[in-house]
């Protein structure tokens, strides 16, 4: 591990010219010119889709007539909670729509003709697709020759080959040049169909758009700003019973999001549909209810990825390559512990299990190997191949299974990784003030585009060091300048530290609310025994 100390001589302008408190102007000042004035001095626009008329138009038309109309939704968090703005923006017109988050097993991502079928049975006469439909050529072909109209409102890659002729509201057809979520699509839709904005859609909206991994760039981080100082005022309950502590970016992405998408996870146990009805609801007795549930769901789906884990202690890393085939695997599990395995293992990471005649998987990858650009290159291995550099889902014949596993590591054998190289900004002892780490907000949301700074601790003395959990975590006791820290360590497969060492630690900062008391929370990413 090395790292390089970020230049912060701009702070003090910063500082004077923006009165900002010093230590935010001294994080400020480490990130480019092009971030610096985005945050200080963006200004937003009006978002314009190209079909936004004829969208509302469309939808109008059939509320006139008194239509049945159906929201067709994904199972992961940012279809969720398209789905309830949509539901719920509606209900603010007081008309009642169907929805049907699909089942991921069963049905599948995104619209097919099994579903439209579903939908014309129940008389149907619109569906409105949030956060999928784009390349749904043949299901919406299907509808219309059934005289079902379909409203596609989406966000992701447009192929040009599968594009059918109904009204479609994409980032790709609008005046936004950064990506968005399809819960901000569907946020913008409702927005319009009502004719005003609602503060609590909205920061459901922008609950996808960190959920969703969204650039946290220009208009983004200031619909994420409001959202998040209206969560602060206005105590929406829903979002609040989600959250363990303040609602942040971090909160946002590390826990609420992934307990919604825990019931998607695993829909033969739980009903991802009940997440609808809890974003939904107004009677506070049946949000609470709702909450017990994803809760649970939550607490089973983080069981079941540990149980598979831990039983897991004899496999083989090749060439920075782990690939593991397990039948007994849940399907909806598959990312997670690709995850974990890649990130403890800084490997790329190849989990599957059967299903039916073919095997599912899902591969993560670490920053220096684009791993879809290596298996594009062996496409006729995999009945389905998709995702991106860091992340892909695939299917594949059981016959195939050795020859994918020997030509990634065939790919990968050859292939150097860097020693892991990090940009920090210098700690002093008075940087390390509860009050300058609550200004730390300022700057919110961090993620996708800007991330959350990395600080260096520099020569600091362990005084004493527990382990926890059998020694996957410790806690350390440190001595820095003149004062002690407790710091955190997680998740570690050995801890080569020892009482009285002198450390240099690359940290990230935050706070820990606990019992009405909010504390200074240390986490350490790295370190270096000098």
């Amino acid at each position: 591990m090395n790292y390089q100390i970020k230049d912060t001589s701009q702070a003090k302008t910063i500082h004077q010219n923006y009165n900002l408190p010093y230590f935010v102007a001294k994080v400020l000042a480490s990130y480019s010119q092009e971030q610096i004035l985005d945050i200080l001095t963006y200004q937003d626009k009006e978002i314009i889709f190209d079909k936004m008329t004829n969208a509302v138009e469309l939808v109008n038309n059939h509320v006139n007539k008194n239509n049945k109309i159906v929201i067709m939704g994904d199972y992961d968090c940012d279809g969720i909670l398209a789905t309830s703005i949509m539901v719920k923006g509606f209900a603010k017109l007081n008309y009642e729509v169907g929805y049907y988050i699909p089942h991921r097993i069963k049905d599948g991502y995104g619209l097919t003709i099994n579903l439209v079928k579903q939908f014309i049975a129940k008389d149907y006469k619109l569906i409105i697709t949030v956060d999928n439909g784009i390349n749904a050529q043949e299901a919406i072909q299907y509808a219309i020759e059934h005289n079902v109209d379909v409203l596609v409102t989406d966000h992701h890659q447009v192929d040009l080959n599968k594009q059918s002729n109904v009204i479609c509201l994409h980032p790709q057809y609008s005046n936004l040049d950064y990506e968005v979520s399809g819960g901000y699509v569907a946020y913008q839709f409702i927005k319009n169909l009502i004719s005003y904005e609602d503060d609590y859609l909205h920061a459901l909206a922008a609950i996808t758009l960190i959920s969703d991994v969204m650039p946290l760039v220009k208009g983004n981080r200031s619909f994420i700003r409001k959202a998040l100082q209206n969560i602060q005022d206005f105590n929406y309950l829903q979002i609040n019973v989600l959250a363990n502590g303040f609602v942040d970016s971090s909160m946002i992405g590390s826990v609420i999001a992934p307990k919604i998408n825990s019931l998607g996870r695993l829909p033969d146990i739980y009903n991802p549909n009940t997440l609808v009805k809890f974003f939904c609801s107004n009677k506070k007795i049946a949000i609470l209810n709702y909450a017990k549930e994803i809760e649970e769901c939550n607490n089973v789906r983080k069981q079941m990825t540990n149980d598979y884990y831990q039983e897991l202690d004899n496999y083989t890393i090749k060439h920075n390559f782990l690939m593991i085939e397990n039948d007994s695997y849940h399907e909806g599990l598959l990312g997670l512990l690709a995850s974990r395995f890649s990130n403890q293992e800084k490997c790329v990471s190849f989990i599957a299990t059967s299903n039916k005649d073919e095997y599912k998987a899902s591969i993560r990858s670490i920053p220096e190997i684009n791993i879809y650009n290596i298996l594009s290159q062996y496409e006729y291995l995999f009945t389905k191949l998709g995702g991106h550099s860091q992340a892909m889902g695939v299917s594949y014949k059981k016959e195939n299974a050795k020859e994918i596993k020997k030509v990634i590591e065939n790919e990968l054998k050859d292939l150097e990784i860097p020693e892991k190289s990090y940009d920090v900004i210098k700690l002093d002892e008075v940087d390390l003030e509860l009050d300058n780490i609550i200004a730390l907000r300022y700057l919110e949301p961090f993620g996708n585009g800007f991330q959350a700074p990395l600080f260096l601790i520099d020569n600091a003395i362990v005084a004493t060091m527990k382990g926890l959990k059998n020694n996957q975590h410790y806690r350390l006791n440190i001595l820095f300048e003149t004062k002690s820290y407790e710091v955190m360590l997680f998740n570690v497969n050995s801890c080569d530290i020892k009482v009285n060492d002198h450390l240099d630690l690359i940290v990230k900062l935050g706070l820990n609310n606990y019992n009405g008391q909010t504390k200074l929370n240390i986490i350490v990413e790295d370190y270096l025994i000098r």
